[in-house]
């Protein structure tokens, strides 16, 4: 049996590239509305909507409103977090509020790589 492969080299790139090209948000959960229970900083890449797609079935060749507000927003893991990041957690970058439809951990191999989520304003 051979040796897992290892993803420290992918790992290593990924903080890299956050690092670069991300900038500082705040990481927040909580209930709406009220003030955060948990609050932490973390250095996020915000990748908007590919609107270069063909449409398909039923859908616009424009994109929605709601579409062109919707982020795949990837960020590093760390240890400072308390828990699984989830939908009740969400991202506020200045007056911007990102709020999570859906957020993983990508983790091949067992190495922790980013968070991806789905967001939206």
């Amino acid at each position: 049996m051979s040796a897992p492969f290892d993803y420290s080299g992918l790992q290593a790139t990924a903080v890299s590239l956050i690092s670069r090209f991300g900038r500082a948000v705040s990481l927040k959960r909580g209930v709406k509305g009220a003030s955060p229970a948990q609050a932490l900083t973390v250095t996020a890449v915000f990748v908007a909507p590919d609107r270069t797609r063909a449409p398909t079935a039923g859908q616009f060749r424009e994109p929605l409103a709601v579409e062109r507000r919707r982020y795949t927003v990837f960020f590093t893991p760390a240890a400072a977090f308390p828990e699984k990041i989830g939908t009740d957690w969400w991202i506020e970058d200045g007056t911007e509020r990102y709020a999570f439809e859906s957020v993983a951990l990508v983790k091949p191999g067992g190495t922790e790589l980013v968070y991806r989520a789905e967001a939206f304003l």
